[in-house]
């Protein structure tokens, strides 16, 4: 059922008024009317806003149409604006409709008040849906300029939902980024959610029923929940939305131009209610700008990492080349380890083997401010925890991370036991064999 049209009616004549409201409903125009006689009531009334229209008549006691027609051409110049008068006379309509009124209908003549209302009501609604497709093409070059500029990720993403917030009232924004892994959805930007919201979801885990955005990212296609409060894939997340006021939430997958997914783009509604067409629009089109935007950032963060493994290995290479003694060669790779990864510590660990009953650290290096945490040489057991991280780490040709938001968890016992948070290893062989 669509919503009754909101009207501003400025008429003295309450009979007139009631007259007007009864043939517009007989044609099935439900309508919402707020009436006014004066001009502090009218201008009260539009200051307040949230019409879709305005009737008035054009001579009143104490105030006049074409007054009350500069008023709105000034507070909201996109809500249609008709005369509906007894003494309007033909150069005054005239006047009238060059200033900037719709219509003018003539109270001898009411029959023609409906077709008037239907065609300011659809002329105001192509007029708007232009005047958002140019606002929409004209952010869109911004912000393909604030791209190519290389501003920075969270910037162009905060500014993306901005756009949407103000091409459509009401509605609030959200983008979530894929980590790494690809099993959860990270903060990306959301700039007029409550934080708490924010902090709640942030880092949940994709899936079958992980409320709209989770599902999205889950199905890799747009997922619409008009009612949060009802709609079985909101069961485990409604408490954290429902308290805010948010009602009604439509997510959309983004996507990388080969397919992949980057994220996911959502707006929510403190109402339920479901996307219109021209929203549908502005989703398409913002999840496109979003793609671009986190595929350049993805293009750019691998180039980054590249030139830092070139610069590293150089690093390497040139420890390795500066020296033939061993222990020496090894010390300056270690040192460089230290440079590289930014680390508290580095060490050699021999041997990595979890058959072994003992291991030990023939070379530690730290930083000034972390003492070591071995003895060197020190025969060490080969616990379970022990055994198990050097059998991942065997099992790899590359490099193996432990700890938080890694693939794999740092052992409970080893992280107390050397005071250690998380650690990366990688096992060296003799050139000929394991």
């Amino acid at each position: 059922m669509k919503p009754p049209l909101r009207i501003l009616h400025l008429e003295d004549n309450p009979a007139d008024a009631e007259l007007i409201q009864a043939i517009l409903e007989t044609e099935g125009i439900i309508c919402d009317v707020t009436r006014v006689d004066t001009q502090a009531d009218f201008f009260a009334s539009i200051e307040h806003g949230g019409f879709d229209l305005i009737l008035t008549d054009y001579t009143l006691p104490s105030f006049d149409g074409l007054s009350a027609l500069k008023i709105a051409l000034e507070k909201c110049p996109d809500v249609p604006f008709i005369f509906v008068s007894g003494t309007l006379g033909e150069e005054v309509a005239i006047e009238a409709l060059k200033i900037g009124a719709t219509d003018y209908i003539l109270k001898q003549r009411l029959s023609r008040i409906v077709p008037s209302v239907h065609r300011a009501l659809r002329e105001a609604k192509e007029r708007g849906e232009r005047k958002r497709a140019e606002a929409l093409l004209s952010e869109e070059k911004r912000l393909l300029e604030m791209i190519a500029k290389g501003n920075s990720l969270s910037m162009i993403l905060d500014a993306l939902c901005r756009l949407v917030e103000e091409l459509s009232k009401g509605s609030l924004c959200s983008i979530l980024l894929l980590d790494p892994d690809g099993n959860r959805l990270w903060h990306g930007a959301a700039p007029s959610l409550p934080k708490s919201y924010i902090d709640a979801i942030d880092g949940g885990f994709i899936g079958p029923a992980a409320g709209s955005c989770g599902t999205a990212a889950y199905r890799k296609e747009p997922v619409i929940v008009s009612d949060i409060a009802q709609d079985p894939l909101w069961a485990d997340y409604r408490d954290l939305a429902l308290p805010h006021g948010l009602r009604a939430c439509w997510s959309t997958p983004v996507l990388a131009s080969d397919g992949r997914l980057l994220g996911t783009f959502a707006i929510y509604s403190r109402e339920p209610r479901s996307p219109t067409p021209q929203q549908q629009n502005i989703i398409e089109q913002i999840t496109d700008l979003a793609s671009i935007a986190i595929e350049r950032k993805r293009a750019e963060e691998e180039r980054q990492a590249h030139l830092w493994f070139l610069e590293s290995m150089d690093q390497v290479n040139r420890a390795i080349q500066g020296t033939n003694d061993l222990e020496q060669m090894m010390s300056d790779v270690l040192d460089a380890v230290l440079a590289i990864f930014n680390c508290d510590r580095a060490w050699l660990v021999y041997p990595c083997d979890p058959e072994a009953t003992s291991w030990k650290v023939p070379m530690e290096h730290v930083r000034p401010e972390f003492p070591g945490a071995f003895t060197l040489g020190l025969d060490l057991p080969v616990t379970p925890d022990i055994a198990k991280v050097f059998q991942t780490v065997r099992a790899s040709s590359s490099p193996v991370r432990f700890g938080p938001a890694s693939e794999h968890p740092l052992p409970a016992e080893t992280a107390k036991l050397f005071s250690i948070e998380s650690i990366i290893a990688m096992a060296v062989y003799p050139k000929a064999d394991k």
